[in-house]
């Protein structure tokens, strides 16, 4: 909307996601994207009738699961592009076993969850540590997560630069998460992992290699990382609120005011 994207052109794909469909800003892109560009556009909206599900030159309406919805899309490119040999198996696995899978991962994580929130509840500032296709994840728990909606300090940072600059104000006392994945990336988070007891002895580490999934063979455990690590959090929100007797739903600005 402010500098517009070379990138962006007649032949690009643009996906979004929206859960009421009507964000101006969203919409006010999307309808120059359509008009000045003639990009086509791919709408997941929450609800059934919305403006950007009417922008949408494919579109579905279904609630939750944003990150599933992206990263299926996204295999589904690289598949029909030659990228992604393995796809049919692979979704055929993930079809059968991942849905009980994931509810596994929350019934393990629900103790380490309990503890982590009882611990964190009140922290003056947190800071998220990740990579590779934790990172996004990583990145939107910090800021969308605890900051918007438990109204608690945050700090996102990728695996490969906690060594510029931030892990110097790391002391004995500062709460450090590390998410750490299966990916090609997971060296970075690795690296961070054991380097942080010299300095720290209020850090956490989720390994998405700590969940069992059945069913899923272990080549294909590398696309699941992030969701793995976002049951997890499913499980740390829920006694967070218990914690911060915060309901993780009020808003204290965000579409209560004008900006």
């Amino acid at each position: 909307l402010t500098t517009g994207n070379k990138r962006i052109t007649k032949d690009t794909v643009v996906i979004i996601s929206s859960v009421t469909g009507n964000t101006k800003e969203v919409v006010d892109a999307i309808k120059k994207i359509k008009t000045e560009v003639g990009a086509t556009v791919i709408s997941f909206v929450d609800a059934k009738e919305a403006i950007l599900l009417d922008l949408g030159d494919y579109k579905i309406s279904y609630p939750m699961n944003e990150q599933l919805k992206f990263f299926m899309v996204a295999d589904r490119f690289m598949f029909n592009n030659g990228e992604l040999e393995d796809y049919e198996d692979m979704y055929a696995e993930f079809d059968k076993y991942l849905a009980e899978d994931l509810v596994e991962v929350e019934k393990k994580a629900e103790p380490f969850a309990i503890e982590f929130a009882k611990k964190h509840w009140n922290d003056e500032m947190h800071y998220f540590v990740g990579a590779g296709n934790q990172w996004g994840a990583t990145y939107s728990y910090a800021m969308c997560y605890w900051e918007e909606q438990l109204w608690l300090k945050t700090k996102s940072i990728t695996s490969n630069e906690f060594f510029h600059g931030m892990f110097e104000i790391v002391t004995k006392e500062t709460p450090v998460t590390i998410y750490i994945g299966e990916d090609a990336q997971r060296p970075l988070s690795e690296r961070v992992a054991n380097f942080i007891p010299r300095i720290c002895a209020n850090y956490t580490i989720i390994d998405s290699k700590d969940y069992e999934l059945k069913g899923i063979s272990e080549k294909y455990r590398k696309h699941l990382s992030h969701h793995v690590m976002h049951a997890v959090n499913n499980r740390i929100d829920v006694h967070m609120e218990i914690e911060t007797r915060h309901p993780m739903e009020i808003r204290r600005y965000y579409r209560r005011l004008e900006y």
